[in-house]
Formats: C-alpha cells, structure tokens, sequence
C-alpha cells in the first residue's frame, strides 16, 4: 500500500508498517488526509467523521459500512471503491470520480454530489437522494434500483 504524500515519520509511523487499522486510527486523529494515496485500503467500517479526504486516492479502497458523515471527500478519486452501506450523510463530494463504485445501501441525505463522475456506479437501495439527484444520477451514467 502507497501513502503519499502525508508525512507519517512526524506521526511516529513507519509507513512500511501501515495497517489497516493504523490508517483508521490515524484518521482518527487530525482526520486531515488531504491528497492521501489510500489506493486498495482496507477501511472496512472505519470512523472517518469529519475527515479531509479531499483529493484522495482512494481507488479499489474498501469503505464499506464506514462512517463518512460530513467527510470532505471533493475531488477524492473514488473508482472501483466498496461504500456499501457507508454513510455518506452530509458528506462533500463534490467533484469525486465514482466511476464503477458500489455505493449499494449507502446514506446520502444532506451530501454534496455537484459535478461527480458515476459512469457505472452502482446506487441499489440508496437513501437521502432527493428526486433532482436521483435524475442527474441517472443521466451521468449511474445505475439506480
């Protein structure tokens, strides 16, 4: 796993040693992960509340069931990325890439999605889209049911 450029030496962290759980309690911290290269993480269910997430790569990342309430998430590159059941409540994703993503089940009441990329994104039982987004979804490329 690659994480860059966030300087982890300053944090007392060999990014060598990165775990999954070392990102999630890292995030719990400053939570300011701005630009981070989390490409294929495993962030399985992880408190990210209110992080600064904007720009990060987090292609592949598996965000699944995580807590994203008010994570600021705009310009984040979020292709092939697990967000089932992620709650996404207030969240700003505003400019992010969820090309091919599954945000099957995921809480989206109050986010910000102006100007989302969602070519084959996947948006199965999602909740909190108002009818406008639900319409834009559809006509971005998303899949909805």
């Amino acid at each position: 796993m690659r994480i860059f450029p966030i300087n982890f030496f300053q944090r007392g962290v060999n990014p060598a040693n990165l775990t999954e759980k070392t990102i999630a309690d890292l995030l719990r911290g400053d939570k300011d992960m701005r630009g981070a290269d989390l490409e294929g993480a495993d962030l399985y269910d992880a408190d990210l509340r209110n992080a600064e997430l904007r720009y990060a790569k987090l292609r592949d990342a598996n965000l699944r069931s995580a807590n994203l309430r008010s994570a600021i998430l705009r310009g984040a590159d979020l292709r092939w990325a697990n967000l089932r059941w992620a709650n996404l409540q207030g969240a700003d994703l505003r400019g992010a890439d969820l090309r091919d993503a599954d945000l099957e089940g995921a809480n989206l009441f109050d986010a910000k999605i102006e100007g989302i990329k969602v070519d084959n994104a996947y948006f199965g039982r999602v909740s909190g889209l108002t009818i406008s987004q639900t319409e834009m979804i559809k006509e971005l490329g998303g899949e909805i049911s």
